[in-house]
């Protein structure tokens, strides 16, 4: 049975009512965050073998992600607990009425001194699939161990996975995350973007344009999700294809089972990195379509 092997950040979203600010007493709610620590759960509840690399301190909210992912099925063996004063990753979350983002962020971690990223590592094995990405991808404390992670993927022939998607706020100046982003290009065989990835990382919206001058030469397989279209498209090699009426891209829930539903979809379809170069329009268009009509949920 192929294994997913997905690495990511264990971070809890708080997140504030969407109001008149002042309105009290506040009615918050939590909600594990981000796509790869939910796609995780996700994928792992239509019946794959999934493993999570991350950390997470061991503290309350520590507890409650490692418990979250645990009961969904996945194994949380390589997620590092760490102590020394460290606390879990959360991010405050407040819905934005009038503006043109959803959200605004406010993220809170803290980590003991001098202390890198040092997961156990997991087995990882020929055509198993690691999926990596986010600003836990880029941030200096953890690119040591992840690199030795993703060359070891590649040694071992896995298929290797990238969502080099990440809030601004993550990394206000782009020019000193861009070598890390090259890097992760390199280590991927598919790269997973949304139009507001393509903005914030090259200022450039046209997937196409994007693919051809800023991610070919380092991958040649890019998959994009175009919310304001309702559609998902495919850059591979010479080939190209796309798929509309997506079910949804705005919540966390969609973008995460669009997440699982690729994954799934890529073992079902027996892809594995010997065979990705020889995928055909008619693989291209099932792989979208299953994206835009998600199998898998919550």
């Amino acid at each position: 049975m192929r294994k997913i092997i997905i690495i990511g950040e264990c971070t809890l979203d708080i997140v504030f009512p969407d109001g008149e600010a002042g309105m009290w007493p506040m009615q918050l709610s939590a909600r594990p965050a981000g796509r790869l620590l939910n796609a995780a759960s996700i994928t792992a509840k239509g019946g794959h073998n999934v493993t999570f690399v991350g950390e997470a301190a061991r503290d309350n909210v520590g507890d409650l992600l490692v418990s979250y992912l645990s009961q969904s099925g996945v194994d949380t063996h390589c997620i590092d607990r760490f102590g020394d004063g460290g606390i879990t990753s959360s991010n405050f979350i407040f819905p934005s009425t009038g503006s043109s983002s959803d959200s605004s962020f406010i993220l809170n971690r803290h980590y003991p001194a001098c202390e890198r990223f040092n997961a156990p590592w997991p087995r990882i094995d020929a055509d198993d699939i690691v999926v990596f990405g986010g600003f836990f991808a880029l941030a200096d404390r953890t690119r040591t161990q992840l690199n030795e992670i993703l060359d070891f993927a590649s040694e071992r022939h896995a298929l290797i996975l990238y969502l080099p998607g990440f809030t601004p706020g993550s990394a206000p100046n782009i020019t000193r995350v861009m070598p890390a982003i090259l890097e992760n290009l390199e280590h991927a065989d598919i790269v997973l973007t949304r139009n507001e990835d393509l903005m914030t990382i090259y200022s450039e919206p046209d997937m196409a344009r994007c693919f051809e001058r800023n991610i070919r030469f380092y991958c040649r397989t890019l998959i994009n999700i175009n919310p304001t279209d309702s559609e998902i498209s495919m850059m591979h090699r010479g080939l190209s294809a796309s798929v509309g009426t997506v079910t949804d891209t705005s919540t966390l829930s969609a973008q995460s089972a669009i997440l699982a539903s690729l994954i799934d979809i890529l073992i079902k379809r027996g892809v594995t990195l010997p065979m990705l170069a020889g995928l055909s329009d008619t693989d291209l268009t099932a792989i979208l379509d299953a994206m835009a009509h998600p199998t898998l949920h919550p």
